[in-house]
C-alpha cells in the first residue's frame, strides 16, 4: 500500500488494516493498494476528514490460467501442471522429463512471479481431472511434489 506523497511502503496486519502517521486533516490522498501477483492495482482518492479514516478495497482476479484455459489446453495438447518455484527454480530431473513425456504434459514453472493462487488452483484441479479420466491413478506416483494443490 503506498501514498502519493513521502510515505513510503505501508504494510498491512493479517486482517488487512494499516496505520499511516503525519497526515493532515481535510487533505485529499491517492492511497495505492498492491494486492499481490495476479490482482490489479487499485487507487482511491480519499479526505482525509477524521483521525481514523476506513477505506475499503475490493481486490478482483483476472485469472490467465483458469477452468476454461485448462479445458483449451486439453483439447489442443499443450496440458501443463502449474509450480511454483522462486528465483532459482528446480530443474526436471530424468524420472520428470519421463513423466513428461509419458503422460503428455509440461511441469510450468512460474518462478517467484505466479498469478494468483485461485487461478493455479482452478487450472491444476481440472488438469488433475483429466489425469484421472485418461490414467487413473498410475500418474501420481511419478508426479512432482512441488505441483500445486496436489492431494
Amino acid at each position: 500500500m503506498y501514498v502519493k506523497g513521502n510515505y513510503g511502503l505501508i504494510m498491512t496486519d493479517s486482517l488487512g488494516n494499516y496505520e499511516i502517521h503525519n497526515l493532515e486533516l481535510g487533505k485529499m490522498y491517492d492511497v495505492k493498494l498492491l494486492a499481490g501477483f495476479g490482482y490489479d492495482t487499485i487507487i482511491k482518492r480519499v479526505k482525509l476528514e477524521d483521525t481514523v479514516t476506513i477505506v475499503n478495497f475490493e481486490v478482483e482476479i483476472e485469472c490467465k490460467y483458469n477452468k476454461q484455459k485448462a479445458l483449451e489446453d486439453i483439447k489442443n495438447k499443450e496440458i501443463k501442471l502449474l509450480l511454483v518455484g522462486s528465483i532459482a527454480p528446480l530443474a526436471n530431473s530424468k524420472a520428470d522429463t519421463k513423466f513428461e513425456r509419458k503422460f503428455n504434459i509440461e511441469y510450468y514453472d512460474f518462478g517467484c512471479t505466479p498469478p494468483a493462487r485461485e487461478c493455479l488452483k482452478e487450472y491444476n484441479e481440472t488438469i488433475f481431472e483429466h489425469l484421472e479420466k485418461t490414467y487413473g491413478n498410475k500418474w501420481r506416483e511419478k508426479v512432482r511434489k512441488d505441483v500445486v494443490f496436489l492431494n
